[in-house]
């Protein structure tokens, strides 16, 4: 380890991984793009076309109460370990 290294520690009961993926992009205009039908269930992200390709910041989601009603709908379980 170097201090280009970063390790993050949570608390289990709150944080991991999601049992499956939920896809949300596609290729379109030239990037990868969160799909116009995503884009509307969340209420949009801040960045141009739902613009999601190598990301150093992730966009934000500017209507995070609809992104959540959404995200529920899937009903997916944490996975709290690693394979």
């Amino acid at each position: 380890m170097n201090s280009e290294h970063l390790v993050v520690f949570a608390q289990p009961e709150c944080s991991g991984r999601f049992e499956k993926a939920i896809p949300i992009g596609e290729l379109r205009s030239g990037a990868y793009r969160v799909t116009d039908e995503i884009l509307r269930a969340w209420g949009g992200l801040e960045v141009k076309d739902g613009f999601i390709q190598r990301s150093v910041c992730p966009p934000w989601v500017t209507n995070t109460s609809q992104f959540m009603k959404w995200f529920q709908t899937y009903g997916l379980a944490m996975v709290h370990s690693n394979y």
